[in-house]
């Protein structure tokens, strides 16, 4: 004969396992399957998005990094040498003409890419009339 099966009290707290399981018997209530449970993997924390503070902040302390080793540059580098240009000639320590050089390398290179980035919105103003002078058109 068979035994009926009992139906738990809702009103009581089901017993839980250490692992967070359900412990409910063989009496017809959820039980975990036997073997080794795994538990879900928590959700990866997400790295928050950068700013504009955090971006300047790093970029003003690499700013600050270059103009320490600048200035070391600087100290170890102060004998005197003569520097020739067509027709100039001057003496100066050589940090300071090798600094005089690369700003001049510099800006020659912003003059440039100030060149280019001109001549590619004189050719998006152009491409924009064109387009628009085409859309303007009846069919």
């Amino acid at each position: 004969m068979s035994q009926p099966v009992a139906e738990p009290d809702p009103d009581l707290p089901r017993p839980i396992s250490p692992d967070g399981d359900t412990l409910d018997g063989p009496d017809g209530l959820d039980r975990p399957a036997p073997g080794p449970q795994t538990r879900p993997e928590p959700a990866p924390l997400n790295k928050p998005a950068g700013t504009r503070i955090s971006s300047t902040w790093i970029a003003i302390s690499v700013a600050l990094l270059a103009l320490i080793l600048l200035i070391v540059f600087i100290l170890q580098n102060t004998q005197q040498v003569t520097v020739s240009f067509l027709w100039m000639q001057g003496s100066l320590p050589l940090a300071v003409a090798l600094l005089i050089a690369g700003v001049g390398t510099a800006t020659l290179t912003v003059a440039v890419g100030a060149a280019r980035i001109l001549q590619l919105r004189r050719y998006s103003r152009r491409a924009r009339k064109v387009a628009n002078a085409k859309a303007d058109r009846p069919a």
